[in-house]
Parts: C-alpha cells; sequence; structure tokens
C-alpha cells in the first residue's frame, strides 16, 4: 500500500472508528410544582382549585418539557461523523396539594385519592411523551450517517430532531384530546 491509499484510507477509518464510539448521554430534570387547595369536602376542593390553578385554562394539572440536543463530530478530508451526542428533557409538573382539616369525612379522603391518582398518571403520560421524543432523538442521532462536510451533518441532525420535538407536540395535544385533559381514562389498545 503506498502513501496517498493511506491518506486516503485513514480519514475514513476514523469516521467509520467514531460512527462506532460515539458517546451518548441522557440527562433527565424533572420538577414537580404544587399549588395549595383547601376544604372538607370534594366539592369545595373543586372550588379551591378553581381559583387556585396558576393558569386560566380548565385543567388541574400541567406537565410542560422541553427536549434539547448536543452533538460533536470530528471532519477530515473524507467528511464529517458524529463522535458523540447528548440530550436534554426538562419536565415541569404542577399539580394541586390538599391538606385535608382534622375532622374531615374517610370518603372526602378517598375521593382526593382516586382523583390526584388519576390526575398524576395523566401528568406522567405527559413526561412519558417528553422521555419519548428524546429516546427518539438519541436513537435518530446513533444512526446519523457521515456527511461530506459539518454543516450537512448539522443542518441533518437538527432537522431530524426539531420534526421528532413536532411529532411528539401534536401526539401530546392528541392524548389530551383523547383523555379530555384527564378527566376521561385513557382507552388501552
Amino acid at each position: 500500500m503506498n502513501v496517498r491509499s493511506l491518506r486516503t484510507l485513514v480519514p475514513a477509518l476514523i469516521l467509520a472508528f467514531a460512527a462506532v464510539t460515539t458517546a451518548r448521554a441522557q440527562i433527565v430534570q424533572w420538577t414537580t410544582n404544587y399549588y395549595a387547595v383547601t376544604g372538607a369536602d370534594f366539592r369545595a376542593i373543586r372550588r379551591s382549585i378553581e381559583s387556585a390553578r396558576p393558569w386560566s385554562e380548565a385543567f388541574d394539572g400541567d406537565t410542560r418539557w422541553t427536549v434539547t440536543w448536543k452533538f460533536n463530530f470530528h471532519e477530515t478530508a473524507a467528511g464529517c461523523a458524529l463522535t458523540g451526542f447528548s440530550t436534554t428533557t426538562k419536565i415541569t409538573t404542577t399539580m394541586p396539594r390538599w391538606t385535608p382539616p382534622p375532622e374531615v369525612r374517610p370518603e372526602t379522603k378517598e375521593r382526593w385519592t382516586r382523583y390526584y391518582t388519576n390526575l398524576l398518571a395523566h401528568e406522567t403520560g405527559h413526561a412519558r411523551l417528553a422521555l419519548a421524543a428524546a429516546a427518539a432523538i438519541r436513537q435518530q442521532l446513533q444512526t446519523a450517517p457521515a456527511q461530506a462536510g459539518c454543516d450537512p451533518l448539522r443542518r441533518l441532525i437538527n432537522g431530524h430532531a426539531e420534526k421528532i420535538v413536532a411529532d411528539h407536540r401534536a401526539r401530546e395535544k392528541d392524548y389530551d384530546r383523547r383523555t379530555d385533559h384527564g378527566r376521561k381514562a385513557e382507552e388501552k389498545n
């Protein structure tokens, strides 16, 4: 093998090695905030929720999320390949917090527990969509092919990741529509 062949082969091997040894990381930051509600019976609790919610929409819990991604690449004469990437998923859930008065009836506590459990399950569904979006981005980045240059690679990665986030935002709207923002149990397929 001559020097000229080695000059062509070595960058290609570096790109192939970089593609195989790509470092991956996942960071998840999940925060839960609460707003205080009061009441000795469930009707009073509902009125308290409706006046205490920190938003004007008619739903009792809220989950907001973002997924961001970072990546590294290596450029050689043969092209540009991904060498490492990470996703960061930030989830913020806001829920009502009821402190029962001392003489509250057991039925009210039971009803609150059922209500809160269902609301929390619904909000967790939103968080699952955020985590699924991040996982899909990581999968897409893991299989990103080397490109002729780093600008095309950057555009490819960002385009795929943005489409994945948009798709999961659409799924989230559909999830809220199907469940009426958690008022109806989600049907299992």
